[in-house]
């Protein structure tokens, strides 16, 4: 999503974007049940792609998931919402901000937030594949954290649940 420039002498911290005609992600996976592998792989092309924009950046996403990836009439996939976008070298900039809760939404965030830690560029890979999955099962891969202020102190808490469970078609590799 573009972002535009702000007017010079305004007063109010805010930013434009651009409009962006066409569908969430989430309204695609509602129409398209058990879509075509190769759909899916484009479209997690598309989205890799996206994602290593903000990576040489040095940013951040922290709240991937299909509500907030547009798809326009072309297939154009497009990230939204950077409200929860961290920059890196912001840190050493004082700030009042503190976040004290993990970011995001509990069912795409990486496991590291709800361990307290800090959040590094393979956590928005993480809620990549956790889109994918969804994408062609219908499925989240790992039981619903049941509260993101709930903290967690290992990996133990999360059981992968083979894609294949749910559609026998995916190939293993891909699972």
């Amino acid at each position: 999503m573009k972002i535009y420039d702000p007017v010079a002498d305004s007063k109010f911290l805010y930013h434009i974007c651009e409009y962006i005609e066409g569908q969430t992600l989430r309204q695609w996976m509602n129409d398209n049940p058990k879509p075509d592998l190769n759909k899916v792989r484009g479209l997690a092309e598309q989205l890799a792609s996206n994602l290593r924009v903000f990576q040489r950046q040095g940013m951040l996403h922290r709240d991937l998931k299909p509500e907030n990836i547009m798809l326009t009439a072309t297939g154009q996939s497009k990230l939204i919402d950077f409200g929860t976008v961290h920059v890196d070298g912001l840190d050493d900039i004082s700030s009042p901000l503190i976040e004290d809760t993990p970011v995001g939404t509990a069912d795409y965030i990486a496991p590291e937030y709800l361990m307290g830690e800090r959040g590094i560029h393979r956590s928005d890979i993480f809620s990549l594949g956790i889109i994918i999955y969804e994408m062609l099962t219908e499925k989240l891969p790992y039981k619903t954290i049941s509260s993101r202020k709930h903290h967690v102190d290992s990996y133990d808490h999360w059981k992968y649940t083979n894609a294949r469970e749910f559609r026998k078609d995916i190939p293993v590799w891909l699972d």
